[in-house]
């Protein structure tokens, strides 16, 4: 190729003579390009290709297209699948060039946008109107972003621009759209509980609320809509559904309050405690242990407990693991076992060394630090060690203090108490440390 040849983009218009073209391709060592007749384009395209209606063009004989300067007006017309690119090159309007006048859009834009997708034939116009954005139509962050929950414009919006990023035209069913179309009229104008959101976006829209929470104040009205949309697909029984809804009550989660009992509920459907051997999930085998061993369902039941964090430790969890060893140390729901309680410990420990960065481990490091760290204060399973009582305490007090700075989990203000006691419990050793550093 020579120094001043051009390159040209597959989808680019140009001209040969005066007849409009498409790029379908380009061969860089023999210096010609594909062309496609813009009377074509209205043809399915299969695998990024126009059956049948390509024809190869030398470089030279091909006139690129000038960016022209549009109103907003023009930029609508493609944005609203009105016009296609081609049909605007042909009038002179096609490429749209930088100082084209920005378009902002509507909801009754996005709404009409729907309609006319359901009669485009050609993904070239589904492809252009990808190209539109950022420069060229303004998608207001507000509008995007809406600070207003439930069926909002902005909810409207990213289903569209969700679509549109996928769909291959011709190929695809955007029929679902027009139901989106008809729940959003529903919806408009109308109080949050009675907004009617379509059945697959129900899962991303209590996302949307959950992080909406995190920024304003939770109204009532914002409650009773997140409770209702969590409850209903709940109700379907998709676990990733029954896990959402768990874990919401497990402490509540910032919209709605915490509720053990439906969390011990919905965590039940993921974990069968009842069955010859128990089955399920090993994490929610972990969260209902931790109900069962506290006084959160009314009194301790060491019982199932045990049975919990057993299947739990036997699939790798950490907090199984160390919660078995603490009821082993207290004879809670088994005997006293100190050599086990100390095994399962050490054992734990000894899968990763001090300050490995592992997430899984590294937030549970403060936990399994502190027991260890009891078990040489006390003697249970190991010849009893206060200065290395000391050490796993110190140890335990770094991890909880990053864990509290970097990704705090629940009931972490409790764990920073039971350090600093147990810190406490051991004040002398701790000041012979100090002088021995001095």
């Amino acid at each position: 190729m020579t120094e001043d040849s051009r390159e040209f983009s597959y989808g680019e218009y140009v001209r040969v003579g005066g007849d409009l073209f498409c790029v379908a391709g380009y061969d860089y060592e023999n210096e010609t390009v594909e062309l496609v007749p813009a009377s074509a384009l209205d043809l399915h395209r299969r695998d990024g290709f126009v059956m049948n209606c390509g024809k190869v063009f030398p470089v030279d004989a091909v006139t690129p297209l000038a960016p022209k300067a549009v109103q907003k007006s023009v930029v609508r017309e493609l944005f609203l699948l009105q016009s296609a690119p081609w049909e605007l090159a042909e009038r002179g309007l096609y490429p749209f060039g930088e100082q084209s006048e920005s378009y902002t859009f509507t909801d009754d834009d996005v709404l009409l946008l729907i309609d006319n997708l359901q009669n485009t034939e050609s993904e070239l116009a589904v492809d252009a109107w990808r190209d539109l954005f950022p420069n060229y139509v303004k998608t207001a962050e507000a509008f995007l972003y809406s600070e207003t929950p439930g069926f909002s414009p902005s909810f409207l919006w990213r289903i569209v621009w969700d679509t549109l990023g996928w769909i291959t035209v011709g190929f695809d069913d955007v029929s679902f759209l027009i139901e989106v179309k008809e729940d959003y009229l529903k919806s408009r104008g109308q109080p949050l509980q009675e907004t009617v959101v379509p059945e697959f976006y129900k899962s991303d829209l209590l996302v949307d609320l959950k992080n909406y929470a995190k920024r304003r104040p939770v109204t009532e009205e914002i409650r009773e809509f997140y409770e209702r949309l969590l409850e209903e697909l709940y109700l379907k029984g998709e676990t990733e559904d029954v896990v959402r809804y768990a874990y919401a009550y497990y402490g509540g989660n910032g919209i709605v309050p915490c509720d053990w009992k439906k969390s011990e509920e919905a965590l039940l459907k993921l974990f069968d405690i009842d069955a010859e051997p128990p089955s399920g999930d090993e994490y929610a085998a972990n969260t209902l242990g931790y109900l069962y061993y506290s006084n959160r369902l009314g009194s301790p039941d060491y019982e199932k407990a045990f049975k919990c964090f057993s299947y739990g430790a036997r699939h790798g969890v950490p907090e199984s693991i160390y919660k078995l060893s603490d009821m082993c140390r207290k004879g809670h729901g088994t005997e006293k076992d100190p050599e086990a309680a100390w095994k399962l410990l050490i054992g734990l420990y000894s899968r990763y060394e001090k300050g490995n960065q592992d997430n899984l481990f590294y937030g549970k490091h403060a936990d399994v630090a502190l027991r260890i760290g009891y078990c040489y204060r006390d003697g249970i399973g190991v010849e009893q060690d206060l200065g290395k009582a000391y050490e796993f305490f110190k140890e335990a007090e770094e991890a909880i203090q990053l864990r509290l700075k970097e990704k705090p989990l629940f009931g972490d203000a409790y764990v920073a108490q039971n350090i600093q006691r147990a810190l406490e419990s051991l004040k002398d050793v701790s000041r012979d440390a100090d002088s021995s550093q001095k």
